[in-house]
């Protein structure tokens, strides 16, 4: 997704999107300069908090790792933006 068009509103990362986010070496090779392995990653995906939160996203719903995110993260489409914030505004009336 192009950057004009990120609302900053970190639904894409929340866990009502339930999906996991694939890592490349690239994205393995820039993230172990900054954590361990284990610490990020379990068998080749982003891990996730239990409430299936990126566990790079921030109590204020903000990107922890923005400037070294993995490149799906950087390539997210729009229209997967517009449905995780549907999903997200759901899951927040519940």
């Amino acid at each position: 997704m192009e950057e004009e068009n990120c609302k900053g509103c970190g639904a894409c990362c929340m866990g009502s999107m339930k999906g996991r986010t694939p890592l490349t070496k690239e994205d393995i090779d820039r993230l172990t300069k900054h954590f361990p392995l284990g610490y990020f990653m379990r068998q080749g995906w982003l891990d996730q908090k239990p409430n299936g939160d990126c566990i790079f996203l921030t109590k204020n719903k903000e990107c922890a790792i923005y400037e070294i995110r993995p490149q799906f993260c950087r390539n997210y489409p729009e229209r997967l933006c517009q449905e995780a914030i549907r999903l997200a505004n759901k899951m927040v009336l519940k």
